[in-house]
């Protein structure tokens, strides 16, 4: 349609390409308009690869002048070459480089195709390597819009099959879909057969057909073979991978092609990278019990550690697998959910340790139709709410696990990526199934290499994995001093340091762990005022963790919350500390509380925090001292802070000044109680108040001095053996107050019992209780009759300071009340334990 000229710009002054209209078609009309049309739309692309349209005039437009060689000279030079015995030409005899020119070409198409433009004859003619790497499509003669495609088509004739000559069907017959041979339309998949043809090229030197004409074509269509790229041209540097990708832009059904350009982009982007090629390792049929290690119903109980009572269980279907799958994985499956489904989780990097720690460190991808989340240790790590699963609509999922890079693919589309900084070293997968309302088939199960362009830390990764610990501590150590300043050396130090960790849990005597953790402490240390700084908190708080200092740790992550408020590593700081807080609420109460107050403090904008106040205000053991306080959130932390006795919180926030009046009365009876009267403002309090008066009982008891009379008198007549009196104000309480283990009129009528009628009866009261993971405080006493409670099983140690305290004194005047002076005397060695 037009010829190029090279011509100068004086204005400008530089050489361009001029493209002018052949003089025969200089008349037409509709030729004109197609010459312009071809101009316009590449004037409305701008990419590195494609051509810039400089000028346009009626009859020529000017563009950018590229000094090269057309892909299709180098390709036919190359086989020349070959054939000859000659050298190769320096890109023509390297796959690779001639894969990364095609990348360009690939990035371009998609550029254009996300304009809504589409190429229509794509071909290495129209492609141009310039003198210094450039890439660029030149020819956008045959581009149409894919919404507004030309209305006038033009009648041409059928030509050669090399040339986009006039004919019916726009584009050229060896580089053209089958399916627009027979009139379909041209679409996203025409350009992508179009590149499948040229990828071929690239890779053997030679056309995957010979077509000569549409009219043959037309009748040997279905006889058409394409032979192995590897098999053609065994000479050639071609992988698997790429005879896979050509072959998916060569499938003579377009729906069996790649569907978009990132597709295509994405598997040419894994072979440059070196991303392994799978190797399937094993099927996990659901329905075959010898392909899982682990499949039953099991019990989960949530937040455990923060509530009073045996709540919040849940009966949930857990399958682990028998085999195990190192190194880089790939779980596919085909998933359907229907209606009721409440989810399905796909489990990998199952640790070998029991259950249910073992699921609480595992990473769980959770599917169902409010989006897709990625859990670790009960915490949302990511998510997307724009990932919907519809019901009764059977999807192909695909999980990777590559170098610790998670990504999920739904239909062949990515859909999201994960990176974690700390090595994944579990080597099982699993499923965690809620109900039934699902159709899943079996889990194909493929496992790969190291990337072929190998991250410098796989090989101490490696002999971390197979607890080699010198050896990944040398190695990790070497990286850190070879790449000071980058991000590499500074993950190689933080890696020493968990090396050194796990080389701690090895050892049983006490003096070498310590002298480990001190080790890992300076190695976290060299983190100090790098980018990576967020990691060096980290990795200290890791390590105070493995010495049971769960304060130091809670204080660690704290201050780099201070420190680093914006910065890039923070999520992984915010990771830990959530999964911190859900691990310990399984079973660590103090840990728990400490973690919360972590997240209620410094991250009360996200969801877990929001969830946690739920459990916790529904949970904490009510305290009669206390005001109700509307502003849930600063009064949660009061109570946290006051069962911790960490006074420094309640200081903090009584400085700050923005409490309301009640959170204020109660961060000061808080430090009264916690022997903090100096940073008390004690004008503030009511002294009429009820929280005051239990304030001052309570502060009475633990100084041991003279009791007042309220709100407990009963408790001042019972230590006085008055019980006349007793007897009296007991006659004046609500029946259910002295039925209800909840409330302190339980345990004083148990001592009443036990002044009045013998120690028979009073056991009796005191032990018709409910069973409770954490007793109230009203009813330690019950509990520690009945054996529940031992001061020598380390209930000590678990116990908070208010609970070790409170039991004391129920016992103190429990054995006053019972006349047991042998017991009297026991009591007051431990409480002096205690105080000291």
């Amino acid at each position: 349609m037009g010829e190029v000229f090279l011509a100068h710009d004086a204005v400008c002054g530089r050489d361009v390409a001029l493209k002018q209209m052949r003089q025969e078609w200089r008349e037409n009309t509709t030729m004109q308009e197609r010459f312009l049309r071809e101009a316009r739309i590449a004037a409305q692309l701008s990419h590195p690869s494609i051509i810039p349209i400089y000028s346009i005039e009626e009859s020529f437009y000017t563009m950018a002048h590229i000094e090269g060689e057309t892909l299709k000279e180098i390709l036919k030079k190359t086989k020349e070459q070959s054939k000859k015995g000659e050298p190769l030409h320096p890109i023509g005899s390297s796959v690779p480089a001639l894969v990364r020119i095609f990348l360009s070409v690939c990035g371009a198409v998609g550029y254009a195709h996300s304009r809504g433009v589409l190429h229509r004859d794509l071909k290495p003619e129209n492609i141009i390597v310039g003198k210094f790497g450039e890439v660029i499509i030149l020819d956008w003669g045959l581009a149409d819009f894919i919404a507004q495609p030309e209305k006038n088509g033009l009648d041409f004739k059928e030509g050669s099959p090399q040339l986009t000559q006039p004919g019916k069907i726009p584009g050229t017959l060896l580089y053209m879909a089958p399916e627009r041979t027979f009139g379909a339309k041209s679409s996203v998949q025409t350009d992508i057969y179009s590149l499948g043809v040229m990828l071929y090229q690239i890779l053997t030197l030679s056309f995957p057909f010979h077509r000569k004409s549409v009219k043959e074509f037309r009748k040997m269509h279905q006889h058409e073979k394409i032979l192995d790229p590897e098999e053609v041209a065994p000479d050639r540097e071609i992988s698997p991978h790429l005879t896979s990708i050509v072959l998916g832009c060569l499938e003579n059904n377009p729906s069996k092609r790649f569907q978009k350009m990132h597709q295509l982009i994405r598997e040419l982007e894994n072979y440059i990278e070196g991303i392994p090629e799978w190797q399937e390792a094993k099927q996990l049929k659901l329905d075959r019990k010898d392909d899982w290690q682990f499949q039953e119903n099991i019990a989960l109980a949530k937040h455990r550690a923060l509530m009073r009572g045996l709540e919040s269980v849940e009966w949930v279907n857990l399958m682990i697998s028998k085999a195990q799958f190192p190194g880089n994985v790939l779980i596919e499956t085909k998933l359907t959910i229907h209606e009721g489904n409440k989810g399905v989780g796909f489990l990998f990097s199952v640790p070998e340790i029991s259950l249910p720690k073992a699921i609480e460190e595992a990473y769980c991808l959770w599917f169902s139709d409010q989006g897709v989340r990625l859990y670790r240790s009960n915490v949302e790590v990511f998510h997307t709410d724009q990932v919907v699963l519809e019901k009764e609509r059977a999807y192909r999922i695909r999980i990777t696990n590559i170098d610790n890079h998670i990504r999920l693919f739904l239909d062949g589309v990515q859909k999201f990526g994960f990176l974690n900084v700390i090595p994944l070293s579990g080597t099982r997968i699993g499923l965690f199934l809620r109900d039934g309302a699902f159709t899943i088939d079996s889990l194909t199960v493929s496992v790969g290499s190291q990337n072929i362009m190998v991250n410098c830390l796989a090989v101490p990764d490696a002999f971390l994995a197979r607890k080699s610990y010198d050896e990944a501590l040398q190695e990790y150590r070497k990286i850190s001093h070879s790449f000071p300043g980058r991000a590499e050396g500074r993950e190689a130090t933080f890696r020493a340091g968990l090396t050194l960790l796990k080389k701690a849990e090895k050892h049983k005597q006490k003096n070498k762990r310590e002298s480990l953790f001190s080790e890992a402490l300076v190695e976290f240390e060299k983190l100090h005022n790098t980018p990576g700084g967020p990691l060096e908190y980290l990795g200290k708080s890791f390590v105070y963790k493995a010495g049971g200092e769960f304060q130091e740790e809670a204080k660690c992550l704290e201050l780099a919350l201070r420190k680093y408020p914006k910065h890039p590593l923070k999520p992984i700081l915010v990771e830990n500390i959530l999964s911190r807080l859900h691990e310990s609420s399984q079973s660590n109460r103090q840990v728990a509380y400490l973690f919360a107050l972590l997240v209620l403090r410094h991250l009360s904008h996200l969801p877990d925090a929001k969830m946690i106040a739920d459990v916790l205000d529904k949970h904490l053991e009510p305290l009669p001292f206390f005001t109700p306080s509307e502003r849930g959130k600063d009064n949660l932390i009061i109570q946290l802070a006051f069962w911790l006795s960490l006074p420094n919180v309640l200081v903090e926030m009584v400085e700050k000044g923005d409490l309301s009046i009640s959170d204020a009365q109660n961060a000061h009876v808080a430090l009264i109680l916690l022997g903090e009267e100096k940073n008390a403002d004690l004008s503030i309090l009511d002294k009429e108040c009820p929280e005051i008066t239990h304030a001052c009982f309570e502060y009475s008891l633990r100084k041991r001095i003279s009791l007042p009379k309220q709100p407990h008198p009963l408790w001042t007549a019972l230590k006085e053996k008055n019980w006349e009196k007793a007897q009296e104000i007991l006659e004046k309480l609500p029946p259910k107050c002295v039925q209800d283990e909840e409330n302190l009129a339980f345990f004083l009528y148990g001592c009443f019992l036990a002044g009045k009628k013998g120690e028979k009866e009073a056991v009796a009261h005191l032990t018709n209780i409910s069973e409770r993971a954490f007793p109230p405080t009203s009813a330690l006493l019950s509990h520690f009759l009945m054996g529940r409670i031992n001061l020598k099983n380390g209930w000590i140690e678990k116990a908070f300071s208010f609970e070790k305290l409170r039991l004391m004194q129920e016992l103190e005047l429990f054995s006053l009340c019972l006349g047991d002076e042998k017991l009297q005397k026991i009591i007051k060695q431990h409480a002096k334990k205690m105080d000291s």
